[in-house]
């Protein structure tokens, strides 16, 4: 998951993320930024001047970094043609390397939590759920399942509280055991993965 910055102010970002994921959104400032990567002081704010305009840039950093891994398993489920056990390997897979690297699942949930109580920082999660809503229909139409659009906004809701749920599982037999149980769960009978075979 880790993916090398190409320029400072993907640098600022994504050291923004690890920032909010060791001290919480709270301890998101411009010194908290320059510090961890290491640059000057001064150096976030002369690319985002202002608190607000870091929150906002980091939200969208987030989304565009999930986005990528969630494309990208998209695609390898359709390849599967809906195959239950590769897709929940798959997804299972996939959950499990973003909680062994947790900043950007830490991140996305404290970004979220705050989003509840902001408007103009919701609208990028927002819309990037739509658009993961948008996807994961497509996935599941292809695989001919009925009222694909519920299932897919149901299957986004139920794996977020698996991914939570996982933070929980330190111990990694235990935490492997839980995504394959619980992602297998919810694609055979939310997704109706299990219809085909």
């Amino acid at each position: 998951m880790a993916r090398p910055p190409s320029d400072r102010r993907t640098l600022l970002l994504d050291t923004a993320i690890t920032v909010i994921a060791d001290h919480g959104l709270r301890g998101l400032t411009h010194r908290a930024v320059d510090r961890a990567a290491d640059l000057p002081e001064g150096s976030t704010s002369a690319y985002y001047r202002t608190r607000r305009a870091l929150q906002l840039a980091v939200a969208l950093r987030t989304t565009e970094l999930l986005r990528a891994d969630v494309n990208e398993l998209a695609e390898s489920i359709l390849t599967l043609e809906g195959e239950s056990e590769a897709s929940t390997a798959a997804v299972s897979a996939l959950f499990d390397s973003w909680l062994r690297e947790r900043s950007l699942l830490l991140a996305r949930i404290e970004l979220t939590i705050e989003a509840a109580r902001d408007p103009e920082l919701a609208q990028p999660l927002i819309e990037e759920r739509a658009r993961m809503v948008e996807l994961i229909t497509h996935v599941i139409t292809e695989i001919c399942v009925d009222d694909a659009e519920t299932r897919a906004a149901a299957v986004i809701s139920a794996l977020d509280g698996v991914l939570i749920g996982g933070l929980l599982h330190a111990d990694e037999a235990q935490r492997t055991a839980f995504l394959t149980n619980s992602v297998g769960l919810i694609l055979n009978e939310v997704a109706g993965a299990s219809t085909l075979h």
